[in-house]
């Protein structure tokens, strides 16, 4: 979480207009770089064959029995063709046999950032951007309610201690009453927004930190986070405000991510669950981009290229 934040909040401002000078430029042929990238992060993958050195494959040539997407290949390659790529039909059996030899090249590291931060291309994850939006959509939510709650209350004070003397006409005092009630409504609405949105990002965020660090989601994985919300909420009232405040923040985590922890697992999305399709979707995405690369002079005169995925959007707006 620490690393996530001053990566993405501190540290590219310091970059960007070269203050940060204090750090050593390192060589890629430093000794001292490549050990540093040892410890912290797993070797990439250009292609699944330098992942299939690592596994026990079945060198299955009959296309029949393959698992790829058929839909994202024009034509597929002959067994020819595949033994001149060194490659071959992949099973369910050979898909299982990749994930587990590149689980095995995860580090803890590389399994935050690829969850949270860039996934293989260098895009944020989609994971990362569905847990943002569900953070932004509570946030809105309780904003709403509790604008609208300040607002009616407002509603009879603002009668009670405004004169209508102090207007020129009636149209004037109702544009003065309608001002008034918007004002309350958003001023109230994005003060509770963004700490719900504090709360429910930092939550969320070492939830999934710890879950990808650890490799496995349990039902205290939101207790750090939950305490931290607690005291940064009452660290500046005192001392033991804090401590009483990061206890209740304590249990208030584990509170979610025990009720978090049972509903994932009822409809199978723990972290295990999306972990698993992460990489798989990366090992089949590298075999049809290999396949598809052998027959690029090989298109069929009636090919007919996917369709893009419709988006949001009206009318001619929409793709």
């Amino acid at each position: 979480m620490i690393y996530l934040f001053l990566s993405r909040s501190l540290v590219w401002p310091l970059n960007i207009f070269g203050s940060n000078s204090n750090n050593k430029n390192l060589s890629i042929l430093d000794d001292e770089y490549q050990k540093k990238k040892a410890l912290d992060e797993s070797s990439p993958l250009i292609s699944n064959r330098d992942l299939a050195l690592n596994a026990d494959l079945s060198k299955n040539m009959d296309h029949t029995k393959s698992f790829i997407d058929k839909d994202k290949v024009s034509t597929l390659p002959s067994s020819n063709v595949l033994s001149v790529l060194g490659k071959h039909y992949l099973t369910r059996e050979d898909l299982e046999n990749l994930i587990q030899a590149r689980f095995k090249q995860e580090t803890p590291r590389d399994r935050v950032e690829r969850f949270l931060w860039k996934d293989e291309l260098g895009e944020y994850p989609i994971y990362a951007r569905v847990k943002d939006w569900q953070c932004m959509a509570i946030a809105m939510g309780i904003g709403c309610l509790f604008g609208f709650n300040r607002k009616e209350e407002m509603k009879p004070i603002y009668i009670r201690q405004t004169s209508m003397l102090k207007f020129q006409d009636r149209l004037t005092a109702e544009r003065a009453y309608r001002q008034f009630n918007v004002v309350m409504f958003m001023k109230e609405a994005y003060r509770v927004a963004f700490i719900v949105l504090f709360i429910t990002e930092t939550m969320m965020t070492t939830q999934y930190a710890i879950e990808a660090y650890r490799n496995k989601s349990t039902i205290y994985d939101c207790i750090p986070g939950g305490a931290l919300v607690g005291f940064a909420l009452k660290m500046f009232h005192s001392p033991l405000a804090a401590v009483v405040a990061t206890i209740q923040g304590g249990v208030m985590g584990f509170m979610y991510g025990f009720i978090h922890n049972v509903g994932c697992r009822l409809i199978n999305r723990t972290y295990e669950d999306l972990h698993y399709e992460q990489v798989m979707k990366w090992i089949l995405h590298r075999e049809n981009a290999e396949l598809w690369s052998a027959n690029l002079d090989e298109l069929p005169p009636n090919y007919v290229p996917p369709e893009s995925e419709r988006t949001w959007g009206l009318g001619w707006f929409k793709r």
